[in-house]
């Protein structure tokens, strides 16, 4: 004996018909879902292409990173400061060290947060480039590393708009070596 609904029609087909287009309504949700969400990556891919390095180093001050530089040599401290195209970094003690480096000379970088900050929002200091940080080292002892991994030690005493001049002792003789920014990787000093 077969059990008729309402509308004439056997119950079990009454009662699979809600069922039926419930599941069909979680299924129709999915897949907006998936959609949606395939959209905001798709828009988050987009948005990130426009965030430089410079930016994600904005937002690493304070961090332990670790880089690697043209030359093939690495360091690895804490990120103290970054201007438009250096960043400062300071090794642990007991022989800690303060570095600027040039970004240009950069070929990887460990240890960055995932998120990036504006120079904008940092102020005036943020946009200022390796000069204005390799003249607060004029008169002072430091190690210049270069980009094919030599290095010297001098004390700069002037800074032009795309070189260091540096007054390097060698022997008892002492000479002044015009170092072009583009052959510059690091300039090491000691606290």
């Amino acid at each position: 004996m077969v059990m008729l609904g309402d509308g004439g029609e056997p119950a079990s087909r009454v009662g699979a018909v809600p069922a039926m287009l419930e599941e069909l309504e979680q299924l129709a949700t999915g897949l907006a879902l998936e959609e949606r969400d395939d959209t905001v990556r798709e828009l988050a891919q987009a948005a990130y292409a426009e965030v430089s390095l410079g930016e994600r180093l904005y937002a690493a001050v304070g961090a332990q990173v670790r880089v690697r530089l043209e030359g093939d040599w690495e360091i690895g401290g804490t990120v103290r400061r970054v201007g438009a195209d250096f960043l400062a970094l300071e090794t642990a003690p007991p022989r800690g060290r303060s570095w600027i480096i040039r970004t240009a000379a950069l070929r990887w970088v460990e240890g960055l947060p995932d998120r990036a900050r504006s120079a904008t929002s940092l102020g005036v200091t943020a946009r200022l480039g390796v000069t204005s940080a390799i003249r607060r080292l004029v008169d002072l002892e430091c190690v210049l590393h270069g980009t094919d991994a030599a290095t010297a030690t001098g004390i700069p005493t002037r800074v032009g708009a795309d070189f260091v001049q540096v007054s390097v002792r060698t022997g008892r003789r002492t000479h002044d070596r015009v170092v072009p920014l583009g052959a510059l990787a690091a300039i090491r000093c000691d606290h």
